[in-house]
């Protein structure tokens, strides 16, 4: 999946790429982040705060969030 943040205040934005896939009877899941606009010192994403989020997810503690789905 790829994606993107919007810019705050500390930020321009971040880049977002996941991969989901397949390891024996587990499951990779790879996190990759670029800044927007390389000068930024912080993205607004980082993998452990992304797989402390997913975790939650998969355990249904968390819902998904699909603004664009929603506004339909």
């Amino acid at each position: 999946m790829l994606t993107s943040t919007s810019a705050n205040e500390v930020t321009r934005g971040t880049f977002i790429g996941v991969r989901v896939a397949p390891a024996g009877e587990h499951t990779l899941v790879t996190l990759v982040t670029k800044r927007k606009t390389p000068t930024n010192m912080v993205t607004t994403l980082t993998e452990g705060s992304f797989h402390e989020y997913f975790a939650q997810v998969l355990a249904g503690k968390q819902l998904i969030e699909n603004r664009k789905a929603d506004s339909r």
